[in-house]
């Protein structure tokens, strides 16, 4: 007997024969994904897992201003803070806001460091960064005025992102410093994925799962249906 089963957008087609470790199926059809050939489906004693980036934050909030000198290391990059004249590579400038306004220096320079790391190029007198180079390896984002997340990209997903270092080399000034980061000098709570062949698909009680690329222990993309 011919079967249909649909399974949200996934329909699956042919003849299911019992069995206590494997499925069965003439075809299987994923979106526009046709699978032609008889397939077995094997069941999972555990749902496949996506891998999960390393992620970590910088963070300079309104208590203390930012003090030139201090550096921010995004994984191959270093980034210093400067009063200064802009002189060298990889510098961010702090525009000083009037006394009791921390906050506001503080948030005019995380922009800086941000197009920075984002945008990189050539010096930009207007946004206030001099020659940058974009860190390797990772996506940056603005959390909030004060916060910047850095994530590990792909490739470099799971437990090999949490080496890619993340590190603060704060100032001593009188009234102490607030430029810190997350974890203790690396990227941190990378997890691995499920490993699979491109058109792996498993069969788990939650769902039916399957990887259209090679997924691997630090770039593993699982979809279930």
């Amino acid at each position: 007997m011919r079967n249909l089963i649909y399974i949200g957008m996934l329909c699956i087609i042919g003849t299911a024969m019992a069995a206590t470790d494997a499925t069965v199926f003439t075809s299987v059809q994923i979106d526009d994904l046709l699978i032609d050939d008889s397939l077995i489906i094997p069941v999972s004693t555990s749902a496949p897992a996506s891998s999960v980036s390393a992620t970590g934050t910088v963070t300079a909030a309104a208590a203390v201003a930012l003090a030139s000198g201090e550096t921010v290391t995004i994984n191959d990059q270093t980034y210093t803070f400067t009063t200064n004249t802009l002189s060298a590579a990889n510098q961010i400038k702090i525009v000083s806001a009037p006394v009791g306004a921390a906050g506001h220096t503080n948030s005019v320079a995380m922009t800086n460091l941000f197009l920075a790391v984002t945008v990189g190029g050539t010096n930009n007198p207007t946004l206030y960064y001099s020659t940058t180079v974009k860190p390797a390896n990772v996506a940056i984002t603005k959390e909030s005025v004060s916060v910047i997340k850095v994530a590990s990209s792909s490739g470099y997903h799971g437990t090999i992102g949490n080496a890619l270092p993340l590190l603060a080399t704060p100032v001593a000034i009188e009234d102490g410093t607030n430029l810190t980061v997350s974890g203790s000098g690396t990227l941190i709570s990378g997890t691995d994925g499920t490993v699979g062949d491109a058109g792996t698909i498993v069969l788990y009680s939650t769902g039916l799962y399957f990887t259209i690329q090679d997924s691997t222990a630090g770039d593993a993309v699982w979809t279930t249906k």
